[in-house]
């Protein structure tokens, strides 16, 4: 199930507002807690898992600096991406143009198909003092 919360946002042209629903906050899963969940579902330990996952970081670090795509199968892949300043001749473009490499993941089949809007329960999200009927 996915929360979600009614923004308001101006349209540039008429001035009126258009409203959108979108994700509610939520806090973000950690490690730890990925760790004990593929633990229980797994013969490994968590040792074993927090390993792996130290492993699997690296690797796809390592991968991503030599500019090559990772695929992980169902989930997607990671790909490097540039970001730069363009010039007006070929002579002038080097890699002194380049600002920042970001990490782009792509989705697989797969996982689009898990997150079809279809496939998923929604609900409104609430505040704890909507909870409560105040």
């Amino acid at each position: 199930m996915i929360q979600y919360v009614i923004r308001s946002i101006k349209s540039p042209r008429t001035g009126e507002p258009k409203y959108f629903p979108q994700i509610a906050p939520a806090p973000p899963v950690m490690r730890k807690e990925l760790i004990q969940e593929i633990e229980q579902k797994t013969t490994l330990t968590s040792t074993d898992v927090k390993a792996c996952l130290d492993a699997l970081e690296h690797a796809i670090s390592n991968h991503l600096v030599q500019g090559q795509s990772v695929r992980l199968g169902d989930l997607g892949s990671f790909r490097p991406t540039l970001a730069s300043k363009g010039v007006d001749s070929i002579e002038k473009c080097d890699s002194s143009l380049i600002k920042h490499v970001r990490c782009r993941f792509t989705m697989s089949a797969t996982m689009t198909m898990h997150l079809k809007a279809g496939n998923i329960n929604f609900q409104p999200y609430k505040t704890p003092s909507s909870a409560s009927g105040e």
